[in-house]
């Protein structure tokens, strides 16, 4: 927003009733779980949750009264930023791993994931750039060619922490700007077969990924392992149905495992 803009009002009341209703359902979904493992404090994710929105919504004001045009000016170098951050994942003392799995940077006390913050700047930068791109963007080589390049390292720097769902939705939401700012849907067809090839060996010959779709389609094979979840997902739908219970009114939650 533009200084000296209205307030979007209807935007901060529709932003306000989202947290609402996310406080309610993370309260919801944890409480059970945080009796049992934070020494009997129901509230003991809530409380952390409620610890952001102070300062979310301070970050929601200045974000308010930044003329978003001038994004514009640092759009350029955000895929060099992402890539960067991606790889710190990866650096002893910086990247935070957890169980063998890089998805974290800790600074001190402040811990965050380079991945979600790649999913605002990679829609950022492409926003920007497909704007200035527009008149290119028919052919493949000087149009869509570069920004599948970028995608693809960003992808697989996602997909080595591993973290394939993340990467995913990177790829998709890419895609549907890309689609969006003129390119080709055949251009955007050939990429997607020849990203297959490399998807296909990362779910089937990296261990965890085939074992999570062994466990989703045949959970009785494992039921108190890998197939612990979506045995009790099932469960969990079969009695609330797809509207649920109500809020608090579940009972398999109360079954979750770490």
């Amino acid at each position: 927003m533009k200084a000296g803009e209205d307030f979007d009002y209807p935007l901060l009341v529709a932003t306000l009733i989202l947290v609402g209703i996310g406080l309610m359902e993370l309260f919801s979904a944890s409480a059970a779980y945080a009796y049992i493992y934070h020494k009997g404090d129901l509230y003991y994710f809530l409380k952390r949750q409620l610890l952001w929105l102070g300062p979310g919504f301070i970050f929601l004001w200045l974000a308010s009264r930044f003329n978003y045009q001038k994004y514009q000016i640092i759009s350029r170098f955000l895929p060099l930023f992402i890539i960067i951050l991606l790889c710190a994942v990866f650096i002893p003392g910086i990247g935070k791993p957890t169980r063998g799995v890089h998805r974290l940077i800790g600074l001190g006390p402040i811990t965050f994931t380079p991945s979600e913050f790649t999913k605002l700047g990679l829609i950022i930068y492409l926003a920007f750039s497909l704007v200035r791109k527009k008149e290119k963007m028919q052919s493949y080589i000087s149009g869509s060619l570069p920004y599948f390049i970028t995608l693809g390292v960003i992808s697989v720097l996602v997909m080595i922490e591993p973290d394939l769902g993340s990467a995913l939705i990177i790829a998709v939401l890419a895609f549907i700007l890309l689609y969006a700012g003129g390119a080709r849907i055949s251009h955007l067809a050939y990429t997607v077969i020849l990203a297959l090839i490399p998807l296909s060996f990362s779910i089937f010959k990296i261990g965890y990924q085939k074992i999570r779709i062994l466990g989703f389609l045949r959970p009785e094979l494992d039921p108190q392992g890998i197939g612990f979840h979506p045995r009790h997902l099932k469960i969990s739908i079969g009695s609330g149905g797809l509207w649920g219970l109500g809020p608090g009114q579940g009972k398999e939650k109360a079954k979750q495992k770490e």
